[in-house]
């Protein structure tokens, strides 16, 4: 079911929960018509290439993004900074693979909450309020049933958890 901006509902009411939390909080997160207004306007700029460029600032191959971001966090601020300076609206926070299928492998998944909300935190001290941080939730590289392993529900449960550090 779509609301009054065209966009279907799929947070069964939850965005006006969100939306007190945040006033309380003194914080604002987009809403369907803020977002539908920025789109209108033409083309949305959006920052890209966090990785690579965490790479080139010294992050080791093989580590967690988010861990390494979380012990060295200037690298990634600069580069938020210069991207919002570029003319970027909307920068995503480095929450690539901070879910708990993905964090298990450095022992961290019990820690999704925490570590999401430290990334945003991150992330909107280097756009300063200049522009949006959104949250980034990619696959998890695993084929749902028939075709692979993981369950729906498994899924669900995997994206549900990081989806709750993000909107907190």
């Amino acid at each position: 079911m779509a609301d009054e901006s065209g966009f279907p509902d799929l947070t069964g009411g939850s965005e006006r929960v969100f939306a007190e939390k945040n006033r309380q909080k003194g914080t604002k997160d987009m809403t369907r018509d803020e977002f539908k207004a920025l789109t209108d306007k033409g083309v949305v700029l959006l920052d890209g290439a966090t990785g690579s460029n965490m790479t080139k600032a010294g992050m080791p191959k093989g580590t967690s993004t988010e861990l390494w971001i979380l012990d060295h966090p200037e690298p990634l601020q600069e580069l938020q900074r210069a991207y919002v300076e570029a003319g970027s609206q909307i920068v995503y926070a480095p929450t690539f693979c901070c879910n708990p299928y993905s964090m298990k492998n450095f022992g961290r998944e019990k820690d999704v909450y925490e570590l999401n909300g430290r990334l945003v935190a991150l992330s909107k001290a280097a756009v300063g309020g200049k522009a949006y941080v959104a949250g980034d939730m990619p696959t998890i590289g695993k084929m749902m049933e028939p075709r692979g392993e993981m369950t729906f529900e498994e899924l669900y449960e995997i994206y549900s958890e990081q989806a709750k550090a993000l909107v907190e």
